[in-house]
């Protein structure tokens, strides 16, 4: 592995034909090795998301309809390196080892609130545990935080 680590991040809006094919056939795709993916396409059948079986990607992900996290891993990254830390429909966390030290990398998805809620949502207690591993953090996602202006 280079030791630059490159990631996209990106809300596909769970489109499949119009947004991740496209995504995932791009020629360029390859050059990430990370693709943190928010609100992606699911199978209404088994509950899984798109990974062809020639895409240059292992998928990370919960196996489910209300999956709204999931994490692309270049294949040149060798499966050792690899640890899923915490796997759920909202937050996919990644262990990274390298010989530096680790790199953590959180996949997040926070559905809208309404703008009067003064409650956290429940899923960035997790992430906050999870940050006080020792290693670098790299936090991805789709927060949806708006402000009432």
């Amino acid at each position: 592995m280079s030791t630059k680590l490159t990631l996209l991040q990106y809300n596909v809006n769970k489109s499949r034909d119009k947004v991740l094919i496209g995504l995932l056939e791009e020629r360029d795709i390859v050059k990430f090795d990370i693709l943190a993916i928010q609100e992606p396409w699911r199978n209404r059948q088994n509950g899984q998301g798109y990974n062809p079986s020639n895409s240059p990607f292992y998928l990370i992900e919960t196996t489910s309809e209300k999956t709204r996290t999931a994490i692309y891993v270049n294949k040149r990254i060798p499966k050792s390196q690899i640890s899923e830390i915490y796997k759920d429909t909202d937050l996919i966390s990644l262990r990274m080892t390298t010989t530096k030290e680790d790199i953590y990398i959180h996949n997040l998805y926070i559905e809208p609130l309404s703008h009067s809620t003064k409650d956290l949502p429940p899923i960035l207690s997790i992430l906050k545990e999870l940050v006080e591993n020792k290693g670098r953090h790299i936090i991805l996602g789709d927060f949806n935080l708006y402000h009432p202006l």
